[in-house]
This record gives C-alpha cells, structure tokens and sequence, in this order.
C-alpha cells in the first residue's frame, strides 16, 4: 500500500471508429441500397413470409431490414418482428439465423425481436434510407439495454409501431452511443471486442467460431465461468444507463436481502473467487482510516494505494500492490468472509458486499510517509476501481462521516447538494441525525476537482481553516452511486443518494457482518455476524420490527426501527432492552443508520456509558 500503482482505461478506438463510420453510412441511407418497388405487401425474409405495413395498390416504397440473429451458433427458425417509425413485419430466420423483412411504406428507424424457444434477443436499425442491417445477437441486446435504460423484452413490448417515440429514441447518435458503451464495457471486463466492429452491422457469420461469431462464443463462455447470465448483465447495463431511472429515482427500498445484480458489468464478467461470488480480479483502491503523515486540515491524504486482485493465486486470493501483497484465506462457513495475511507482518479479516465494496480491519498496515508498520487495528476500505466524471456526481446526498475535533470525535450527518461542475453545499454537518432537514441552519461551500491518480480532491473552508480530502466514487449494478471520502485525521465519510426508504418486506432475510471504529479510530471490535429477518411492518408510524440473530452464540432478539426518521433516508433505533430467546436481557443500544444501496449500510452507536467513550461508527457489510 505504500506506492499506489496507476491503473489506465480501456480505449476501443477500432471500435470507435465503426460506429462512426456506420452512423455516418446509416445517415445516407442506412447502407446505401437502392429503393425498390413492389405491388402490394411486401413478402417477409428468411425462410418465413408475412404481409408488410403497406396498404397495397399502386407503387409503393418498400423498406428492407435484414442480419443474423445468433447467439453464437445460429437462431434457426427464430420469429423476428420489427416495429418501425412507419410499418412493421414478422418474419422467420433461415439456417444460418439470417433474415430478410421487407415491409411496404416501412420507414426507419426500427426494433426488433427475435424469438427461439426459451432465447430472446434484441436489437435496433438506425439512420433513414430503405435498406438497414440489424443483427440480433447477445450484445445488440445489451445495446437495446443500454440505449433505453430498461430490459429490452419490456422496451420491445411498450414500443408501438408507427409511434413518434421510436425516431425520438432510436436515434443514428444514440444508437452510436449505446453500442459503443456497451463495447467499452465488454473492453473493459476482458473481452477483444475488436472483430465485432459495430454490433448492429457488423459482419457476423453464425457458428464460424470466428469475428464477430468468435466474440459472441467468447462471450457465452464468460458469462458460463463467471457464474453470470446474460440477463444479470443486461439488467446491469439497463440500470447503469442515462436513460435510467434508477439515478434520479427519489425512493429506494430499505430492504438489506442480498440481490444479485450489484455488481457492476465489468465485474460480472471476470473471473470470481471459489468462496465469493462478489469479490472479482481487477483493481481496487484502498482506503485505510487512520491518520496521514501529517494530520492539519489542508495535508494530502497519504492513507490510500492501488492493488490488483488475482482471485486463482497460487496462495489464496491476493491483491498485489507492487510492493507487498494482501492473501485471503476463507473463514469456514462464511462466504465471502476472509482472514488476510500479508507482507510485513499484515494480519486481519475483510468482508465482501454483493456490489464487490470491501471493508475490513487490518493490523501492521504500512503507508506512505510511515517508517514502520502500524500495529494498531484499522478500517480499510477495497472500493472496485471505476473511472467517474464530475457530473456523476450531480445532485443531493445523504452524508455519514466520523471525524476529530478538537472536542474529540463527532458524527457528521450532512446534506450535500452537488452540481455538475463539482461545486457543493454542505448543511446539517454540525447536527446529529435527529435533527430534521429544516432545523439545519449551517452551510458550508465547498468543491469536487477531479485528481490525476483517481477519484476526486475535496476542499471546504470551516472558518479560516482550509480542509482538503480525498474521495472515490462507486456505482454498482443495479446503478445506485456511493462516494467514500477520507481525511487527513483517519476519518471517514460516505455520500449515498438522498432517498426517501420505503419499507421492507416482511420475510426479508439476510446474513451481515460489522466493522467498527472507536473514538480513537482504531477498530478493536472483533467483526460480528448476524442474522436478520423483517417480522412486522406499522405503515401507519413508518416502523418495522425484526428478529435479530447473532451467529456466533445463535441468541435470538426484537428490535424496532424508524425509517425516515427525522430525515428521508435514515434509520432509527431507540435504546432499550428485550428478551434475548435463551432467557437474557439483551442492551438494545440507540442507532442511526444510513443505507447505501449497495449491500452496505453506515451506522452511528451513540456513547451510553458514563464517559462517553464507547460510541462507535461502523459499516454492515451484507453477506452475498
């Protein structure tokens, strides 16, 4: 950890360069055929017929759509429908997935659907002219996913032929836009997309093993190896997409239950760990909290490096730094759950949530500007490393930290509204989280600036002192963004989506482990695992209640919780005691906790011993 290794973007330029050049190509006629003329409908392609869209009589135009459907080896005799801006047609793939549809009057731009037994695919024909090329294949239908920001089969059945909504979509730029994405995404997972050239248009010769065939088989195979399907990814890259929802959505449930689509595209397609599903090869940035070289306000965070994780080491799973290495070691009978071994001395346990976020606790850890390792026990954070702008960080966040001051340690439930130019307002940072949003009265301006190493500086002033921090964005699967920041000091803050929670559902299960800091930001606490099950939902007050299970004992307890308590996005829990199922009373401390959506949520223990020594802030780590 003491010398961050860079890592560097995947740029497709060949593939860059298609999709330009087919755009340009559609623009002139979506391929450059001849008008033809026929009398009456027009006569389906493949080895199927079928009427056009015209109405028959005199000279009509008529529009040709043809491709390939395949998934690798051929779509024979699949049913292909297009819907168009003017006309639509059915038709059936001939031995080697080509089709042909000729619809009379038909104009573009189209969707279409290919259908086989259980298999269903996707795709669009962009551009103007009479002829178009749509190949129907496993990355068109991440493609269609991509462009509409929703599962392709639901964007096929609410699109109606002859509707204005096709040519305001399936526009010749966002169809260029959308496929190039998607072939970056794949890029960037591992796979040579270089033979598929555009994927709507590219020459696919089905069931050669070879080109644009040999990528789709390449494909089929990773998404076999890696225990994904192609519905997973594709729902991944629905979520990720502008046209989503999910970015701007202003509720989200506050169910905990493990799902599988948190994990990001480009993890889902690399290679997994035997005992994890979630933790994946790739790079990661490492945040350790506790204090810098030096620790005044305006300092640079040195607390932070890159590693590389190679999940079939000989060792175990190892993330390399490049100046020492970090091996796992399953904790039995616990997915996801390590013990960590590593290069001076480094001892510890991590845990991996569904979206690939990592938190753990590390003992000997050595970082720039140290001379020794750290005996001491610390957070650390493994974040999967993703490439963010400043305008993904647009818009209002719940804030959660815990920082030094000169009172000791404080909690920090701030609101923060950021723009796309990274210019921020912090309010409510000097309130506990009992405060409603209205009774906040502080603000503070502050700014995001993108930083060449990764990630983002953040700098704000609190009176005549200029703080500067680090922070990382995260976007998982199913598309929610979380920013970790870390200071100087050792303390540690996450920015969630300001949402309000719905409840959960009762029956909702799931296993999960704690990661505790104390006031000296040191996380002693050995971790705990524990189970949760929703018994009961009050919508009348906004309360659930829950059983909780702690694992190592197998102690059963009630609690209840609040959502949106004093404000949109937290959860509550008041101090008091219950009947532990073995016969004991069990402390229920007071708690506040924010949910990430990510498979992770922080939480606030406030002190309840006399001194006030024993609050904690920590992560609930949601076992996969």
């Amino acid at each position: 950890m003491r010398h961050a290794a860079r890592t560097h973007d995947v740029h497709p330029r060949s593939f860059v360069l298609a999709v330009i050049a087919a755009a340009a190509l559609a623009a002139c006629g979506g391929g450059g055929g001849d008008s033809s003329t026929t009398t009456g409908g027009g006569t389906g392609g493949g080895t199927g017929g079928g009427t056009g869209g015209g109405t028959g009589g005199g000279t009509s135009t008529t529009l040709s759509v043809h491709g390939v459907a395949a998934t690798g080896a051929a779509l024979t005799g699949a049913n292909v429908t297009a819907k168009c801006a003017t006309g639509t047609q059915t038709g059936t793939t001939g031995s080697d997935g080509s089709y042909t549809l000729s619809i009379t009057d038909g104009v573009l731009p189209c969707v279409l659907e290919a259908s086989s037994g259980s298999t269903t695919l996707h795709s669009l024909a962009s551009g103007s002219g009479t002829t178009a090329t749509a190949n129907i294949t496993p990355v068109t239908e991440l493609v269609v996913a991509q462009l509409s920001g929703q599962d392709p089969a639901t964007f096929f059945a609410g699109t109606t032929a002859g509707s204005a909504s096709i040519a305001s979509t399936v526009t010749t730029d966002a169809v260029a836009a959308a496929s190039q994405s998607v072939v970056q995404t794949l890029a960037a997972a591992g796979l040579d997309t270089t033979a598929v050239g555009d994927p709507l248009t590219g020459t696919l010769a089905a069931g050669s093993g070879s080109g644009y065939d040999g990528v789709l088989d390449t494909l089929g195979s990773t998404l076999a190896s890696s225990g994904a399907t192609l519905a997973t990814l594709t729902a991944t890259v629905a979520a990720n997409s502008p046209a989503s929802t999910t970015a701007s959505s202003t509720t989200a449930s506050s169910s905990e239950a493990a799902t599988t689509s948190l994990l990001p595209a480009t993890l889902l397609l690399k290679p997994k760990a035997a005992s994890c599903d979630a933790l994946r090869n790739g790079s990661y940035r490492f945040l350790i909290a506790k204090p810098s070289a030096s620790t005044n306000p305006g300092d640079p965070v040195t607390t932070t490096g890159n590693a590389t994780m190679d999940v079939a080491a000989a060792a175990g799973p190892t993330w390399d730094f490049g100046d020492g290495t970090v091996t796992l070691t399953p904790v039995a009978g616990e997915n996801c759950h390590y013990t960590v071994a590593g290069t001076d001395g480094l001892t510890g346990e991590f845990v991996i949530s569904p979206s690939g976020y990592a938190v753990g606790r590390l003992a000997n850890t050595w970082t720039d500007g140290e001379t020794a390792p750290d005996a001491a026990w610390r957070m650390a954070i493994a974040i999967p490393t993703q490439a963010m702008t400043l305008a993904d960080l647009a818009g209002k966040w719940n804030g959660f930290g815990w920082e030094a001051n000169a009172a000791g340690n404080i909690v920090d439930p701030g609101l923060v509204t950021i723009d796309a130019a990274g210019a921020a307002d912090i309010t409510c940072s000097t309130n506990d989280p009992s405060t409603p949003e209205t009774g906040c009265t502080d603000v503070n301006h502050s700014s995001f600036v993108a930083n060449a190493d990764g990630g983002f500086d953040l700098s704000f002033s609190d009176g005549s002192i200029v703080h500067k921090l680090r922070a990382w964005g995260f976007r998982a699967g199913n598309g929610t963004t979380v920013v970790t920041i870390l200071r100087a000091d050792g303390g540690v803050h996450i920015l969630t989506p300001y949402r309000t929670l719905s409840n959960a559902s009762v029956g909702d299960t799931h296993k999960a482990w704690n990661v505790a800091l104390n006031n000296a930001f040191v996380a002693n606490d050995p971790l705990a695992y524990n189970r949760f099950e929703i018994t009961g939902i009050d919508t009348s007050t906004g309360s659930l209640t829950r059983t909780v299970t702690a694992l190592a004992t197998n102690v059963s307890h009630s609690q209840t919780l609040q959502v949106n308590k004093a404000r949109n996005g937290w959860v509550y829990r008041a101090a008091g005691t219950a009947a532990g199922s073995d016969g004991s009373s069990v402390t229920v401390r007071a708690m506040y906790s924010l949910k990430l959506g990510i498979g992770v949520s922080a939480y606030w223990l406030p002190a309840n011993n006399q001194a006030g020594t024993n609050s904690r802030f920590a992560f609930s780590v949601t076992q996969p």
